[in-house]
């Protein structure tokens, strides 16, 4: 876990009805995507509605807290006071149906690869907003060449 500096209110992410559950969870350090009641489908990004089945009777389900780089980016741009470039944005691979945008974070040293092992961890933006990342897993026997 780490602590930025103070983030402008205006910087924080902003929650609505829909993702208030999420944000809740994430500030007591627990991942949750939406879960329909009717078809039991799991999806991100939140929806009001399935898009399975177009139910509105969503709840929240338990994240896994591992997953799999399907894509990445890295930024050498600074768009936020908190992190200072470079840094890597990735898709992560939750499950079948969940793919979700994070940091990694820490930065990695070297190159990620698509394929590589992530375990989840929050950054404390604000008391009120903290954010899941995931941290590449280095182990000798989980890295990949990079694609």
């Amino acid at each position: 876990m780490n602590t930025y500096p103070s983030v402008p209110p205006a910087l924080l992410p902003g929650r609505t009805l829909d993702n208030e559950g999420f944000w809740e969870n994430a500030r007591r350090h627990q991942l949750v995507i939406p879960e329909c009641r009717q078809c039991d489908h799991v999806y991100y990004p939140i929806s009001p509605r399935c898009p399975n089945c177009f139910s509105e009777d969503v709840g929240w389900q338990r994240a896994p807290t591992t997953g799999i780089v399907s894509s990445w980016v890295r930024y050498h741009k600074r768009y936020y006071p908190w992190i200072e470039p470079p840094y890597i944005v990735a898709l992560v691979e939750l499950l079948p149906t969940v793919r979700m945008t994070t940091l990694l974070w820490p930065p990695p040293s070297g190159q990620p690869a698509v394929g590589s092992r992530v375990s989840l961890g929050f950054v404390d933006l604000s008391e009120e907003v903290t954010l899941p990342v995931f941290a590449l897993d280095e182990s000798p026997e989980q890295r990949k060449k990079p694609v």
